[in-house]
């Protein structure tokens, strides 16, 4: 039975058609259940720099008005190697919507936005400011909200979204009858995962336990096979265990950079801590003693201040927590702009608190202005983004075509995240 489910790709969207296509027919998900419309959509622009969206289907092959449910997939952010403004994005991704509601006004419209812009801007500020020692009155909109009702209006009745910045996004969304499904840091173990392997496999010096780590943080990001529950059933190694139950109790301290950071990496640690007490249990009674002591530890968390004198800037006014003296710190956070507040808290961790290696695991790299240059330069040992921003690899590679220092940063990519939402949908 044909699924007549259109997919299409922005013109920002962060996942390869070509590799969309063919994991979805390798997971035998065919063209004959499943239409892609990408590469019969226009998207261009008029001398005066309108934007013009032309969606177009072979009528003897498909009829749009069969179609049950449009999935559009776009990260909306600036995208400065095709020349396209955060502004221009949005525009663009409203106009496909809009388009897709016009040739069906009974079909599910899905925005997939794997970076959505404006959620910085999720509230109303009416404030005193002083100039010049005048006294000035200053008003903001809430951009977010404004973005939010347009979706609506231009026909959207869904949005999946990764990581959002803000708590309003989902409170905008129902205000306005829009479903949503918002993938939380705390839903990331999968990325997750093999940020903490490679942070324990670089510090391994027995070798002989590498194959046993590996196989754990498989089945910690739940991307485990049937090969590994076999190892793990006949191979676990009581010492592989002991490395990680030693990294995440002993060594391990997880910072939230500001304070809208802080509640979500209270809430991961807590979904770390539950998903290690879950695959403890699978490995054996050997490990009773790695449970019992895993539950009563609530983890390691540093807390830092800052305030922003304007956008972009920031300063540190108070690192909350105990001193962490040789631990291995990993500060998260959602948004990586400049850099300065991650690069100021780093330098802070480890000349006043004593951290030995620090990383940075930050979801979307907008990576502004000198970002790239300015965090290699930092105190991190290493920097974990994801591909949400599209234009992140570009800058990074452009910064070290004309550096032969050693790369900081790795890019964990998020296809699979977006492919797992296409099949929700597609099962739905």
């Amino acid at each position: 039975m044909t699924k007549n489910i259109f997919i299409i790709n922005g013109s920002n969207c962060p996942i390869n058609k070509n590799l969309l296509k063919e994991t979805l027919q390798r997971l035998n998900i065919h063209n004959d259940s499943l239409s892609f419309l990408h590469d019969l959509t226009e998207i261009t622009t008029f001398n005066n720099g309108e934007t013009r969206i032309k969606l177009i289907a072979d009528k003897s092959e498909f009829s749009f008005e069969s179609c049950h449910k449009f999935i559009v997939i776009q990260s909306i952010s600036e995208n400065k190697f095709i020349n396209k403004s955060v502004d221009s994005i949005f525009f663009e991704t409203e106009c496909i919507i809009n388009a897709c509601r016009n040739l069906n006004k009974n079909a599910e419209i899905i925005l997939i936005a794997t970076n959505f812009g404006y959620a910085r801007q999720d509230r109303t500020i009416n404030a005193i400011k002083i100039i010049d020692e005048e006294e000035y009155e200053t008003s903001e909109p809430s951009a977010l909200e404004i973005k939010i009702k347009t979706l609506k209006v231009c026909g959207l009745t869904k949005l999946v979204t990764i990581d959002p910045h803000s708590t309003a996004l989902a409170k905008y969304c129902d205000e306005n009858h829009i479903k949503h499904n918002m993938i939380e840091k705390e839903h990331l173990l999968e990325i997750f995962g093999d940020v903490f392997k490679e942070i324990i496999l670089s510090h391994l010096e027995d070798l002989s336990q590498k194959k046993h780590i590996e196989s754990f943080f498989r089945l910690f990001s739940g991307l485990q096979s049937e090969e590994d529950i076999e190892f793990i059933g006949t191979q676990s190694s009581e010492f592989a265990l002991a490395i990680i139950f030693e990294f995440f109790v002993n060594k391990l301290v997880l910072v939230a950079p500001d304070h809208g950071c802080a509640e979500k990496v209270k809430i991961l640690w807590s979904e770390i801590k539950n998903h290690l007490l879950s695959i403890f249990i699978i490995y054996g009674a050997q490990t009773k003693s790695f449970i019992n002591l895993l539950s009563e530890y609530e983890g390691k968390i540093i807390f830092i201040t800052k305030r922003r004198p304007e956008p972009g800037k920031s300063e540190i006014t108070e690192i909350v927590g105990p001193r962490i003296d040789g631990k291995t710190c990993i500060i998260i956070d959602d948004i990586l702009d400049t850099g300065g507040t991650l690069c100021n808290s780093a330098k802070a961790l480890k000349e006043s608190y004593g951290a030995n290696d620090i990383y940075c695991f930050t979801t979307h790299a907008v990576l502004s202005q000198n970002a790239v240059e300015k965090m290699h330069d930092s105190a991190f040992t290493k920097i974990f983004i994801t591909d949400t921003e599209t234009s992140a690899l570009s800058k990074i590679q452009n910064f070290y075509s004309q550096s032969n220092q050693n790369q900081k940063f790795e890019i964990k990519p998020i296809h699979q995240m977006i492919i797992k939402e296409i099949l929700n949908e597609i099962s739905n």
